[in-house]
């Protein structure tokens, strides 16, 4: 019978486990990649969102922009997701990626936060709103604030009786369930929120 060289063995074992190991390691995923790489996404898709309803509100004035508004983000929404999914995958080696803005005071109800969102949503109301991680049934989540930042987001979000007629007439119209009146400047407006997946190893 024929024994194997003990050095042989070792060596083997050695290399197996390491083309094993490359093969299954699961990429790192830490609080701070997540939040570095939705503070770009977040960076790059809503600054864009803004100055293309600033246009529009400069071109045809607020109550054109509720319905540009309306089929627009989706659009710009969809163009952007496709691009920052591939660096997902790329840069975190996720194997699924959306973003999204919520809010408890929703204009449109898709954009209805999770019983845990609206928990930090609350959080913020209360204290510091600081950008938000945590991981839920296997997929991991980040949250950026967003705050009424400009007076031309009151054009849409102020008060009822101080919206321009024409444009309330529109909101209602578009949005029967709408609850995103009655903000003021500085008002925390909601979160633009991330989810990562990646496949079980």
């Amino acid at each position: 019978m024929q024994i194997a060289n003990p050095t042989s063995l070792t060596a083997t074992a050695l290399i197996a486990l390491l083309l094993f190991g490359s093969a299954c390691k699961k990429p790192e995923a830490t609080k701070e990649r997540h939040l570095a790489f939705a503070t770009g996404v977040m960076q790059d898709v809503l600054p864009g969102l803004v100055k293309s309803l600033q246009v529009k509100v400069t071109s045809g004035g607020t109550a054109a922009a509720v319905p540009f508004c309306n089929e627009f983000a989706a659009q710009y929404g969809k163009a952007k997701l496709g691009v920052w999914s591939e660096k997902a995958r790329t840069e975190l080696g996720a194997d699924s990626f959306l973003f999204r803005r919520i809010s408890t005071r929703a204009r449109n109800p898709k954009n209805t936060p999770s019983e845990r969102q609206a928990q930090v949503l609350e959080s913020w109301e209360k204290g510091n709103a600081s950008p938000a991680y945590f991981e839920e049934a296997g997929k991991h989540y980040t949250m950026h604030p967003i705050k009424i930042s400009q007076p031309l987001c009151l054009s849409c979000h102020g008060a009822a009786d101080k919206i321009e007629k024409k444009t309330l007439a529109s909101i209602r119209a578009l949005y029967p369930a709408d609850k995103a009146t009655g903000y003021q400047l500085g008002d925390l407006r909601g979160a633009f929120v991330t989810e990562t997946i990646y496949a079980a190893q």
